[in-house]
């Protein structure tokens, strides 16, 4: 009987170059050169291949320094260095002034900075055109008193970037003005997510620059005071994502505005923060999707009412039990209700997502699910 030959692995030196290219992936760059650069010559040649691309992270906690070591280790590996993350905004100005950002970056794909303010985000965004890579950016800013027009519109002029994410800590202060885009505006931009709020309208006007959106995340969607301007909204025609959390907007006027790029939809997820108890109303719904999201595989409805001394149960409530027809039983979209404190929130989801993707959604937009 022929025995299988097994090799023992007893040593870190007898594993392959691919397995610790897969480890260097989730470690941070400057952290494999301080403990790999002196072990052994295999690992010092391993860690100057151009197969182990660099991730570096600065922060008051992290083993990246700022100073002119580094600065030095930057210089060598600058075609190596596929991101940066900036944990705050005293690490970023000390970067800056040491470190300029330029076409040697050439490799440089991500861009994420945290607790800064618009000023310095702005000169960062003067510093990005150059760069012929930068795919993804992430930035949350402390709080902002400009205009996001000008902040977008300097985003939206990045050639190559495809992912913009985007957070404001005091996102209630900010204002918005930007005319609707022309053609040689378009951005190359394929996923949005922003949280901070916007009129339909504004966010009407910054989708004319996204042709291209394949993932939209809109977080605090109002209805303003102007006329909703719904016949002027772009078709998105790559759109299959989409992701809205909403306030002061009746279900005729979401959809309205959803169904001008609603066909090719394959998730929906929704948070409604208004009393318009259309938004339960389980038949018009189904006529809804099947008519017009035809394609959709995952939907997600949340809906919270406060229970206040005003409260009292209609007739609308008996929309709901509309919600086990043969429609939602096939696509296995269950509906629950969820009593806290003085909040009656209402969701239908997939039965899989229950306790996972809906609390993972929603509570960015202050619905908890227990």
């Amino acid at each position: 009987m022929c025995v299988p030959y097994r090799i023992s692995i007893n040593f870190i030196e007898n594993l392959s170059n691919e397995i610790f290219y897969e480890i260097f992936d989730y470690l941070d760059g400057y952290d494999i050169y301080q403990g790999f650069s002196n072990l052994n010559i295999r690992f010092s040649n391993l860690i100057v291949s151009s197969s182990v691309l660099l991730k570096i992270q600065f922060s008051s906690q992290s083993n990246s320094p700022i100073d002119y070591r580094s600065k030095q280790f930057l210089q060598s590996n600058k075609d190596r260095i596929i991101s940066f993350r900036f944990n705050d905004q005293l690490i970023l100005e000390k970067f800056l002034r040491l470190y300029p950002i330029d076409l040697s970056l050439n490799h440089l794909e991500s861009i994420n900075v945290k607790q800064t303010s618009t000023f310095k985000f702005v000169v960062l965004l003067f510093y990005l055109r150059s760069l012929p890579r930068l795919f993804s950016l992430t930035a949350f800013l402390d709080h902002c008193d400009n205009d996001l027009g000008d902040i977008y519109q300097m985003v939206f002029r990045l050639p190559f970037l495809k992912y913009f994410k985007f957070e404001i800590s005091d996102y209630k202060s900010s204002g918005l003005t930007i005319s609707r885009a022309t053609l040689e505006e378009y951005t190359s931009i394929e996923y949005l997510s922003f949280y901070h709020y916007l009129t339909l309208n504004q966010l009407i006007d910054l989708l004319s620059y996204t042709p291209r959106l394949t993932n939209l995340y809109s977080y605090s969607i109002m209805k303003s005071g102007d006329i909703f301007q719904s016949e002027i909204l772009m078709r998105l025609t790559n759109l299959v994502h989409l992701n809205l959390c909403i306030h002061h907007l009746t279900f005729d006027e979401f959809q309205s505005f959803i169904i001008k790029f609603s066909s090719q939809l394959r998730v929906l997820s929704l948070t409604v923060f208004y009393n318009d108890k259309n938004y339960f109303d389980a038949d018009r719904w189904e006529r809804f999707l099947i008519v017009n999201i035809p394609y959709l595989t995952r939907f997600v409805l949340s809906y919270s009412e406060n229970i206040d001394k005003n409260f009292k149960i209609t007739p609308y409530y008996a929309l709901i039990n509309g919600f086990i027809s043969t429609f939602w039983i096939e696509k296995q979209w269950i509906f629950r209700v969820l009593i806290e404190s003085d909040n009656i929130n209402f969701f239908v989801c997939p039965y899989s997502y229950v306790l996972i993707t809906v609390y993972i959604n929603e509570s960015i937009c202050g619905v908890s699910i227990i």
